[in-house]
């Protein structure tokens, strides 16, 4: 596949609780197959957030996955990371965020 998307956030004025960023589809993205692990390449900038993913199952219930652990996006510069998705949950896939 020969596509790429950027997600541009910035955090700084948010210095209490949870804050996030998302990347969604209008229609989500279909996953046709039912695949064991999804990847990524991500430009990491070392400020320890959280990369995490979001899917529906066949029967709409969402299944949230993990590129990294919390705090785990660690680095500066390209990585590719994966994130694995439950065999618990039913084909097709539709990734939403």
């Amino acid at each position: 596949m020969d596509n790429s998307v950027r997600l541009n956030y910035e955090f700084t004025a948010y210095r209490e609780g949870v804050s996030a960023a998302y990347m969604t589809w209008t229609s989500g993205f279909k996953i046709a197959a039912k695949p064991k692990k999804i990847g990524i390449w991500v430009y990491g900038d070392g400020k320890n957030h959280w990369l995490r993913g979001s899917l529906a199952d066949a029967s709409g219930k969402e299944v949230v996955i993990d590129f990294t652990k919390e705090g785990g996006l660690n680095w500066t510069g390209w990585k590719y990371v994966e994130a694995t998705v439950p065999q618990t949950a039913p084909a097709p896939l539709t990734l939403n965020r």
